[in-house]
């Protein structure tokens, strides 16, 4: 069995890039983590395949994930960040900020965006190279219930049959996110809650800013006594 490995330093700085990246709100966006079913998963291995939709076209070598935010678990997405874990060991930060759905956010080797049902961000839509692990993911909601967490609803494996071109936040993720919205059953069951909470990363990224803080002015202060 895959042991669980989580970069906290990396999430740490994630989260708090999503937290700088959303603007406040008249209710204010609080931070639910990922069903913990889902944590370890990779997109050929996940239990739930579907490559139609914004994956109908997936180019050959790279990997769909669709997550999803339960109608139990609150309103839709306000940012979202996701870490991945590649076959080297080495980690892929994935940030989807504040922003409309259907915007195409980039990074190496990764492409996201948010996709609307009943005019709200329920679903993420992320493409990401051939045989990455998810690792942690962590996302801001509005009006979040007591509990809540948002799910890994299906991935499309890069050698499943029917793909080649690129695919595109277009008309068809809206279609296909309907039908979705109110999944609220992840597959593979839900696990009781492990690791590393959202509130741990929230405290150790707000550790990392006070040390930072601090050697900077200890920098200073060394200068000015040096300008003397």
């Amino acid at each position: 069995m895959r042991t669980k490995r989580f970069g906290l330093s990396a999430a740490a700085v994630a989260v708090l890039v999503a937290v700088l990246a959303t603007p406040a709100q008249a209710d204010p966006a609080l931070p639910i983590d990922i069903n913990d079913a889902h944590l370890g998963a990779t997109a050929a291995g996940f239990g739930s395949q579907d490559c139609s939709g914004p994956f109908a076209n997936l180019p050959d070598g790279k990997d769909g994930w669709h997550f999803i935010v339960p109608d139990s678990a609150g309103e839709g997405f306000v940012s979202l960040t996701v870490i991945y874990e590649k076959s080297d060991d080495t980690k892929v930060t994935v940030v989807l900020p504040d922003s409309p759905a259907g915007t195409v956010h980039n990074g190496a080797g990764w492409s996201g965006w948010f996709a609307e049902a009943g005019g709200k961000k329920k679903h993420a839509y992320v493409i990401t190279d051939e045989g990455w692990t998810l690792d942690a993911a962590a996302a801001f909601l509005l009006n979040v219930q007591t509990g809540a967490f948002f799910n890994l609803s299906h991935t499309c494996a890069s050698d499943d049959p029917g793909t080649s071109p690129s695919p595109s936040p277009s008309a068809s993720a809206s279609a296909s996110t309907s039908a979705s919205a109110s999944a609220s059953t992840p597959p593979g069951g839900t696990l009781p809650r492990t690791g590393a909470s959202i509130g741990a990363i929230l405290a150790v990224g707000a550790g990392l800013i006070a040390a930072g803080a601090a050697l900077l002015a200890l920098r200073r202060r060394r200068d000015l006594t040096e300008s003397v």
